[in-house]
């Protein structure tokens, strides 16, 4: 076992004793501590070593491990100590997944992935989990799961993974979360790679020959087996299968640097009848970067789709082949010669692609002012044009001036001036005139719901905490006929704005309280809260009742908001351990941040919330 730095040798009876008391109080903690553990002597730290791995163990064997703890432990204690402690939990995993309760099964098969033993029998637990139609279908998604980070690509585990994925009377689920596994695992090719190189440092030569030769014949033959099924499913119905299949195809591409064949296989489908499957594949080609003539026509192409999802996909693709091959010169000049098409359709995703390509030149800017100020121009060309201009940042006179003149405008389609709004928020240019322009439409009771919930993003990105801006806002938070998404934007741009005064926080607070208000608004609220640091009594009572709110998100925000202002409450530390475990990637990792940050300002709860997500 390692042991720690060289310890501190003092003989004399007051050190003695001193000595004892530490040793005690750290036994009682049962937490390594080498700041306090390097004034032992080496037989009270191998004694004190041997009891912290005993409890460790206890405490992992009556519930689930939790990689960040083994990471800690692996620190502090050193490899050793891992392995023992993992030996040990596998086996009373190996035994949890065969429970009789489906969530203990799920949580083993989690753990199991997590923890990243890759034994024989572990895989074998797993793939049986998998196979087994009669299993809860969140125990078989888990386990794909696992496999998937576990990374033995053998035929066992590949065919079981291409097994459920093809099974379309499967959970769309366990077919997705099949899918990521097979690009997590690279194909049957990283294996027979492994095997070769093991064989090269055994200098059996002859062997490596025969070998390498099979492995290419074999590797050709797994790939396709895999891409085949991957590709298939891109055609599912279900959009998180359809999404996982292009994910996969895009690692398993870049793994075995075969970039160019995937696209070239995945190509045909960007003239799919399914929305989602164009827009999957678009952004799978920008992923994969291949910037020959055919990938980069095929999306120019689809520039004139008719879905603004699948426009928006093109725009992103091609900016990553752009960026990745260094031919952002060459793609812009491909996108504006498209920008007099016959069709409004193709001229308004050459407007969305200019903004996305964020090439900021006079030529552009010009062009883009041009279509805004065409009345003859379709307002959906206007619209995208407008935000082109947001996202390039040229605040110059004259598109300012442009931009004021479409919001101004009252007999402009609403669209217009909402994108308008928000281009002038964008530039950032806090300017007197813009302000008032904003206002005036923020507080025209008249005014299209679209274009208020832009002007409040913009007057909360520009962060003029000025007295008429912060009372409207306020008044559109109160209204109790305006529509949600108005009110969330206003929520939202108080918060940045960072004016905390009497009448800001009530009406915060009575929107949170309030049981009828949506959870959109109540998020956007508590997020508020936390943003403005008033940590007063109403403040964190109205933030702690929204902790048993029924919408995850809300309970999330509201806790988030408490850690901000400094609360470390049992009731906070158990809502974000809770969710940890939610669906959404965005909540977990949210989660995870906020009790990082409860641990680092409040040191004295770091060992319960060990111990609470441990289990």
């Amino acid at each position: 076992m390692r042991k720690f730095r060289k310890m501190i040798k003092n003989n004399t009876k007051k050190a003695r004793e001193a000595e004892a008391n530490l040793f005690k109080k750290l036994m009682e903690k049962g937490i390594p501590d080498e700041k306090l553990v390097k004034l032992l002597t080496p037989s009270q730290v191998e004694e004190y070593e041997k009891e912290v791995v005993k409890r460790l163990l206890e405490e992992f064997g009556d519930g689930v491990p939790n990689k960040e703890a083994v990471r800690e432990i692996r620190e502090r204690l050193g490899e050793e100590v891992v392995e023992e402690l993992l030996n040990e939990v596998v086996k009373v995993l190996l035994i949890k997944i065969n429970s009789e309760y489906g969530e203990e099964r799920m949580e083993a098969c989690f753990a199991l992935g997590d923890l990243g033993v890759p034994d024989k029998e572990v895989i074998n637990a797993l793939v049986e989990r998998l196979r087994d139609e009669y299993e809860n279908s969140n125990v078989r998604k888990a386990a794909a799961e696992a496999l998937g980070k576990l990374g033995v690509a053998n035929d066992k585990v590949i065919n079981t993974l291409l097994g459920r994925l093809r099974d379309k009377s499967e959970w769309s689920g366990v077919r997705a979360a099949a899918a990521e596994a097979l690009g997590e695992l690279g194909t049957v090719r990283k294996v027979i790679k492994t095997r070769v190189n093991e064989l090269k440092k055994k200098g059996r030569l002859w062997k490596v020959i025969k070998g390498a030769i099979k492995a290419l014949v074999k590797s050709k033959d797994g790939d396709d087996k895999v891409i085949n099924a991957l590709l298939k499913s891109l055609k599912d119905e279900s959009p998180d299968v359809i999404e996982a299949a292009a994910k996969a195809l895009v690692k398993i591409a870049r793994k075995n640097h075969i970039e160019n064949e995937i696209a070239e296989r995945i190509l045909p489908r960007i003239n799919s009848k399914s929305l989602v499957e164009k827009e999957v594949v678009c952004l799978a080609l920008g992923k994969l970067g291949v910037a020959n003539d055919e990938v980069i026509d095929a999306l120019l192409g689809r520039l004139k789709d008719e879905w603004l999802a699948v426009k928006k996909a093109v725009a992103k693709a091609l900016v990553k082949i752009a960026r990745k091959n260094h031919i952002e010169n060459e793609i812009l000049e491909r996108i504006l010669s498209r920008i007099n098409r016959k069709y409004p359709e193709e001229r308004h995703g050459v407007c969305l692609a200019l903004g996305e390509l964020g090439v900021a030149s006079k030529e552009v800017i010009n062009i883009l002012l041009g279509k805004l100020k065409d009345e003859n121009e379709s307002w959906a060309v206007r619209e995208a044009a407008a935000e082109a201009l947001g996202k390039l940042g040229v605040g110059s006179n004259e598109v300012i001036n442009a931009l004021l003149g479409t919001l101004r405008d009252k007999n402009e389609w609403s669209g217009v001036r909402a994108a308008s709004a928000e281009a002038l928020g964008e530039l950032g240019v806090p300017r007197d005139e813009i302000v008032n322009a904003l206002l005036e439409r923020l507080k025209d009771e008249n005014e299209k719901r679209d274009v208020k919930k832009a002007v409040a993003k913009a007057l909360g990105n520009l962060g003029v905490p000025d007295e008429e801006v912060i009372n409207a806002l306020v008044n559109r938070l109160k209204d109790g006929k305006e529509v949600w998404y108005v009110k969330e934007a206003a929520a939202e741009a108080l918060g940045k704005l960072g004016v905390a005064n009497n009448e800001v926080i009530t009406t915060l607070v009575g929107r949170l309280k309030d049981e009828n208000e949506v959870w959109y608004v109540k998020k956007a609220v508590a997020k508020a809260l936390g943003e403005l640091g008033v940590a007063s009594k109403k403040v964190i009572d109205a933030l702690s009742g929204r902790l048993k709110d029924e919408n995850e998100y809300v309970k999330e925000a509201a806790a988030e908001a408490l850690v901000k202002l400094g609360v470390a409450s049992d009731e906070v530390i158990k809502t974000l351990i809770e969710a940890l475990d939610h669906w959404k990637l965005d909540v977990r990792k949210a989660s995870k941040t906020a009790l990082e940050q409860i641990a680092q300002k409040h040191p004295e709860v770091r060992e319960k919330i060990r111990t609470l997500i441990v289990g």
